[in-house]
């Protein structure tokens, strides 16, 4: 569903971001995926000589990513750049939960895991630059901003 809702809002908004391309003002969208790789993307876990749960990875899976920029030209090599970036990757929360109770498999009860998942957010601003070689355009932004990681909030709830 979630990947529905991006699907029919990017399709909403390539139409005002067609007509809105002028010589002086480029916008661009861009939609696409997070791939999780290395320890991020790794479900490997093990338990303790004192039963405690020691984990490898951050059983991450598969997410989303956006970035929205916008330029605007001052001369016609030069000008200001701005853009808003983002993405989240969800927990493999049956993975997870499976690992934990596997730790408590002693006992009478079962966990289950109910996760947000991980997040990123940014928004920059700064300069850009074209340098024309022969029939190649090469842009250099020089941009600074501000960047927020967010670590998944989890729940856990006990079935009996």
């Amino acid at each position: 569903m979630k990947y529905l809702r991006v699907f029919l809002l990017s399709i909403i908004i390539l139409p005002f971001i067609s007509f809105a391309q002028k010589d002086e003002l480029l916008i661009g969208l861009s939609v696409g995926v997070n791939n999780p790789i290395g320890d991020f993307a790794s479900n490997e876990w093990s338990i303790n000589e004192d039963n405690t749960l020691e984990t490898q990875g951050e059983f991450a899976k598969l997410g989303t990513a956006f970035d929205l920029s916008a330029n605007y030209r001052i001369g016609y090599y030069f000008g200001f750049s701005a853009r808003i970036l983002g993405g989240t990757n969800k927990i493999d929360t049956k993975e997870y939960s499976n690992a934990l109770n596997t730790v408590i498999a002693d006992y009478d009860y079962q966990l289950t895991i109910a996760s947000k998942g991980w997040g990123n957010m940014g928004i920059l601003a700064g300069a850009y630059v074209v340098i024309p070689i022969n029939d190649l355009y090469i842009d250099w932004r020089f941009m600074a901003g501000y960047a927020n990681l967010f670590s998944p909030s989890m729940r856990y709830y006990v079935n009996d």
